[in-house]
C-alpha cells in the first residue's frame, strides 16, 4: 500500500514532544490511511514551529511536486509562508495548505488517493490494436512519453495478428445484455467482444484502444458494443486508436475509480456544445437502444440517455504536457441524425467554449459524470500538467 511521505519539521534542537504532538495532531485531524513520517523524498513538508525554513529547503525536489503544510500555531505557517516565497522565486512546484481550513485537509486526502492511483498506473499494459487512425493527427502519444510521464507501458498489435472474430462463438450473456428486440443481429457483436477478451488475457493488457474503421470497412460488424462491455468491465477501452484518449481513460480510472466516455466534439453554439460517440458504457446510462453505427450504417452502435447532469469534461495533449479540465451541466440529450448516435448537449463556463473553440487539445474529449475538478486539477499539479482554462 502506498504511504504519504510527510517530514516533520521544527527549529534546530527541538524538543522530541513537539515532534511527538506535531505528529499525533496531523494523524488525528486526517483521514489518509496510511502516513511515513520521514526525510527521504517527502511528499509533504510539515512545519511545526518558525525557524525551520533553512532545513525544510534541503528537501525541496524540483523533479516532483511537493506540499507545505502547517498549522497556524507556533510561527509554524509563517515558516512554511517564507519556504514558498522561495520555491517560487526559484522553480519549484508546491502548494502551501493552512491545515487550520477543513479544505487543506481534504486536498492532503486528495494528494494521497492522487499518488496511489498514480502508482497503481506505473508498469500497466496499454494494447494498440491496428494503428492510430490516419485522421487523427493531433492524438497520438509515442511510447517513450506514455512511459516517461504516466508508466505505461504501449504494446502494438497489428489486425493480422489478432486473427478473425468469426472464429470465436457468441456469449449469450452479451447478446441478452445488449439485447433491445429490434431487427439488429448481436452474434457477430459478440464474437468481436470474445476476440478482444482473448488478446486481453493472452498480451496480458490492462487497456486497449482499437483501429475500429479497419474493421467495419472489411466487415458488417463494428466494435462499438464490444468496446463499451470492456468499460462496464472495468478495463478501459478506447476506439479510433486515440492514445491520448485512452491515457486519459486509464489515468482516470486510478485516481477516479470511474473510466470516462470518450467523445466527439460535434459541435459549438452559443454558450453549448454537443458531445457524442458511439461506444458510451452501459453503467453511465439510465437507458439505451441498438442502432447502426453512425458513419457506415453497419453493424450496431448505442444509443444511450445519460442520466447526470453534471459532467466534468477532460483532455490530455499528445505530448503530455498540457490537459483541458471543464465543469459542464447537460442541457439536452438529442437524437440527432446527422452524428454518433449517444448524444449530450452541455453547457459550459465561455473561458472553456473559448478553449474548445480556439485553442483544443484536440476532437475527442473524456466525460465523468459528477464534479471531479479538484482532484483532476491536483492531478495535474502532481504530473506538472499546463491546465487550461485556469481555474485557480
Amino acid at each position: 500500500m502506498l504511504q504519504l511521505k510527510i517530514f516533520p519539521i521544527a527549529f534546530r534542537n527541538a524538543s522530541e514532544k513537539i515532534f511527538y504532538t506535531g505528529k499525533e495532531e496531523l494523524t488525528k485531524r486526517t483521514d489518509v490511511r496510511s502516513i511515513l513520517y520521514t526525510d527521504f523524498e517527502p511528499d509533504v513538508l510539515y512545519f511545526l514551529s518558525g525557524g525551520s525554513e533553512a532545513e525544510a529547503i534541503t528537501k525541496l525536489d524540483k523533479t516532483k511536486f511537493q506540499v507545505l503544510a502547517a498549522f497556524g500555531k507556533n510561527n509554524a505557517y509563517a515558516s512554511a509562508t517564507e519556504v514558498q516565497a522561495y520555491c517560487h522565486q526559484n522553480g519549484y512546484n508546491t502548494m502551501l495548505l493552512s491545515l487550520d481550513q477543513p479544505e487543506s485537509i481534504k486536498i492532503l486526502q486528495r494528494l494521497y488517493q492522487v499518488k496511489n492511483g498514480l502508482q497503481q498506473l506505473n508498469n500497466q499494459r496499454l494494447g494498440l490494436i491496428g494503428k492510430v487512425s490516419e485522421w487523427l493527427v493531433a492524438s497520438s502519444i509515442e511510447p517513450e512519453i506514455l512511459k516517461e510521464k504516466l508508466g505505461i507501458t504501449l504494446k502494438k498489435i497489428p489486425w493480422e495478428e489478432v486473427g478473425n472474430y468469426e472464429n470465436y462463438p457468441s456469449s449469450a450473456e452479451f447478446i441478452e445484455k445488449f439485447d433491445r428486440g429490434n431487427f439488429l443481429s448481436l452474434q457477430a457483436a459478440s464474437q468481436v467482444s470474445e476476440l478482444l477478451k482473448d488478446v486481453i488475457l493472452k498480451c496480458r493488457l490492462d487497456a486497449v484502444t482499437v483501429e475500429c474503421f479497419s474493421l467495419v470497412q472489411k466487415n458488417p460488424v463494428t466494435a462499438c458494443l464490444a468496446l463499451s462491455d470492456l468499460n462496464d468491465l472495468n478495463i478501459p477501452a478506447g476506439c479510433e486508436g486515440d492514445l491520448s484518449s485512452i491515457a486519459g481513460m486509464m489515468l482516470a480510472r486510478e485516481i477516479t475509480g470511474k473510466i470516462p466516455w470518450m467523445a466527439n466534439i460535434a459541435g459549438i453554439k452559443h454558450d453549448k456544445v454537443l458531445f457524442a460517440h458511439c461506444t458510451a458504457a452501459t453503467n453511465q446510462l439510465a437507458d439505451f437502444s441498438i442502432q447502426t453505427h453512425f458513419e457506415t450504417n453497419k453493424g450496431t452502435a448505442l444509443q444511450g440517455y445519460m442520466e447526470n447532469d453534471t459532467i466534468t469534461l477532460f483532455r490530455l495533449d499528445n505530448q503530455l504536457k498540457k490537459i483541458f479540465i471543464s465543469e459542464g451541466k447537460i442541457v439536452d440529450r438529442p437524437t440527432l441524425p446527422y452524428a454518433c448516435r449517444t448524444q449530450i448537449e452541455v453547457q459550459m463556463p465561455a473561458q472553456s467554449l473559448d478553449i474548445l473553440q480556439n485553442q483544443p487539445l484536440g476532437n475527442h474529449h473524456l466525460i465523468l459524470q459528477g464534479n471531479w475538478i479538484d482532484l483532476l486539477s491536483l492531478t495535474a499539479r502532481v504530473l506538472s500538467l499546463e491546465v487550461s482554462p485556469d481555474i485557480h
